[in-house]
């Protein structure tokens, strides 16, 4: 098993995954908010990389079975009936909808991925579920970071670097690609202080300026979840572990 660790959009932009397991990351927090919905028994995320076509692929669905989900800027966009907080996908809102979401960095990393032999999603929530997952399949990984904006985000680097330590810890004959050695420094130096870590980066500090504050110490809850989101003719769906 080969294992690459991509920091930035830019890094994969143009890149073929065929026959590799991606892995997409975005920890502040499309990915958390996906493995939320989907704990809460939402039906299955479309994730659109744009609010244009998020409204169109709605309205292919009954309304009342259907939630448009996603932010611009942090914050909901206008029409939608959710943000990307998971705070908001409560069951009571999401249990046995359908969910097309839309966010500005995790989706579209997420459709970069559509080459792949399959696309799971990662979060500091799910780390030893993907984990076990991969090992079981023994394929070529590649993390994709969803990054802030195109550019490089720590945060998802930091979780990158973690799902990285458990699989080299797991499996002598891995072969360590490009990126693994950077996400794994960052790993071992915020490993201990997740929350913090995600309170000290320029996205933390925002989501704190415009109130979603509370969304850092969700996003830090490491290992919450057995579930993984995998994509599924197009669509993400929730595949359980023992993890």
């Amino acid at each position: 098993m080969r294992v690459a660790v991509y920091h930035r959009p830019a890094d994969f932009e143009n890149c073929c995954f065929a026959d590799v397991n991606a892995v997409v990351i975005d920890v502040l927090r499309a990915s958390t908010t996906i493995i939320a919905a989907l704990e809460n028994g939402c039906r299955q995320i479309l994730a659109v990389e744009t609010v244009e076509q998020a409204f169109s692929l709605a309205k292919q669905f009954p309304r009342d079975q259907t939630l448009l989900a996603g932010e611009r800027g942090g914050r909901r966009v206008d029409g939608f009936d959710l943000g990307n907080s998971p705070y908001e996908f409560v069951r009571e809102q999401v249990a046995g909808k359908t969910i097309v979401l839309t966010t500005t960095n995790g989706t579209r990393a997420i459709a970069r991925a559509e080459s792949a032999a399959s696309t799971r999603i990662l979060a500091l929530t799910n780390l030893n579920a993907v984990t076990a997952a991969l090992l079981e399949e023994n394929k070529p990984v590649a993390v994709l970071c969803a990054g802030r904006e195109g550019d490089f985000s720590q945060e998802d680097s930091v979780c990158a670097g973690l799902l990285v330590e458990k699989l080299l810890a797991a499996r002598s004959d891995i072969q360590a690609g490009d990126g693994v050695e950077k996400a794994r420094r960052l790993a071992e130096k915020h490993k201990n202080n997740l929350v913090g870590m995600l309170q000290s980066t320029p996205h933390g500090r925002y989501l704190t300026s415009i109130g979603f504050g509370l969304d850092l110490e969700y996003c830090a809850r490491l290992n919450g979840s057995s579930l993984v989101p995998i994509t599924q003719i197009g669509s993400i769906v929730a595949t359980a572990t023992t993890a």
